[in-house]
């Protein structure tokens, strides 16, 4: 093994630089003695970090907008296919809820009549997922209620 020893250049440690030749492989061994220059690589890595998590929480809140998006498209859908059904206005009370959740941006999954009250279900994709939600509309029930009695 040999040994060469020389002056550290100007900025540098004081202390002699020590390489050592195997083959052709020199290795400075004072190089990771110093630790001056970490604070940047830990300063690099947590705005690393931050930028991570904040892109993570920006796409979580544009899903959690869509969600709401397809609750109120769910609605108008059961809303316009209920006033169908309950002949104020003309047509099929499907078609009708298969457009009003086409203009919100959704697709209509499924559909049913049931008398003067109608249930849709729509959905959405956005990520790669897919976004549903199921509305009811009607005519209030006669007891005043929301459930049927007993």
């Amino acid at each position: 093994m040999r040994t060469f020893t020389s002056r550290a250049p100007t900025g540098w440690d004081e202390r002699a630089l020590v390489l050592e030749t195997r083959g052709s492989l020199f290795r400075h061994r004072s190089l990771f003695r110093d630790d001056r220059g970490s604070g940047s690589v830990l300063a690099l890595a947590l705005i690393g970090a931050v930028l991570g998590v904040t892109a993570l929480l920006l796409t979580l809140a544009a899903a959690l907008g869509v969600k709401h998006t397809v609750e109120s498209t769910a609605e108008s859908a059961a809303l316009a296919a209920a006033d169908v059904a309950s002949g104020s206005v003309g047509g099929y009370p499907c078609d009708r809820a298969a457009t009003a959740a086409a203009l919100g941006g959704a697709s209509l999954d499924s559909c049913d009549v049931v008398g003067a009250i109608v249930t849709v279900r729509v959905s959405r994709s956005v990520l790669g997922f897919e976004v549903g939600a199921l509305a009811r509309a009607g005519p209030p029930p006669e007891n005043g209620l929301d459930t049927p009695p007993p």
